[in-house]
């Protein structure tokens, strides 16, 4: 679930006849599919974004004075909306088995390009035995394999990172990224010393 701000006036056909969802209002994409609003032609931007927070504002000011729909609109479609983006970090002393999460999974939704570049990193204690082999995954496919950590004569700092670009993803579809351990491998405790985060899954919309 997430929210965001609708940057231009539209009609939606519902269950209940056509209703109007007006530029400047807080989108929940749990209650109105984003999909729904694209079809319609609405264009939405990230609710984190203070430009828009602020646009907002503004546009309900005029709506309430009786500005015309046009005037709104160009209120908010004006304001650069700023990066649409999302992370998931994991802390120092927290313990990961095999095939298990090293973060919280991710559901982004691209609204304006559908090209996202995907970073992950992860720091953990020396292995006692065994292997680390984090993936990161788009849905069910791997799109990032940073590398893979040996046995018992493995020294600290052990670090991991990966990166990739991911292009073509349709705009308005929610996409699951999650940044795991693969079965087999031994379990690890993230962190080598220092407190605070220790892995990490990043995800953002690239222009």
């Amino acid at each position: 679930m997430a929210t965001w701000y609708l940057l231009n006036t539209i009609r939606v056909k519902g269950p209940n006849g056509v209703s109007v969802l007006q530029a400047g209002e807080l989108i929940n994409d749990q209650f109105t599919q984003l999909s729904l609003i694209a079809s319609a032609g609405g264009q939405v931007g990230p609710s984190s974004s203070a430009a828009l927070a602020a646009a907002s504002v503004i546009a309900l000011k005029k709506r309430k004075q009786g500005a015309p729909v046009r005037e709104i609109d160009a209120i908010m479609l004006a304001v650069n909306p700023g990066d649409n983006y999302l992370f998931s970090t994991a802390l120092a002393g927290a313990t990961v088995a095999a095939a298990a999460a090293i973060v919280t999974a991710l559901t982004f939704t691209p609204v304006a390009t559908g090209k996202v570049r995907v970073r992950c990193y992860a720091a953990l204690a020396p292995l006692g035995a065994g292997t680390f082999t984090p993936i990161v995954k788009q849905g069910a496919t791997t799109i990032i394999a940073p590398g893979q950590l040996t046995g018992a004569a493995s020294q600290s700092p052990n670090n991991v990172a990966g990166e990739t670009v991911v292009t073509g993803l349709l705009l308005y579809v929610p996409v699951v990224f999650s940044f795991v351990t693969t079965a087999g491998d031994a379990t690890v405790t993230l962190g080598h010393g220092a407190a605070g985060a220790a892995a990490g899954l990043f995800l953002e919309e690239l222009p």
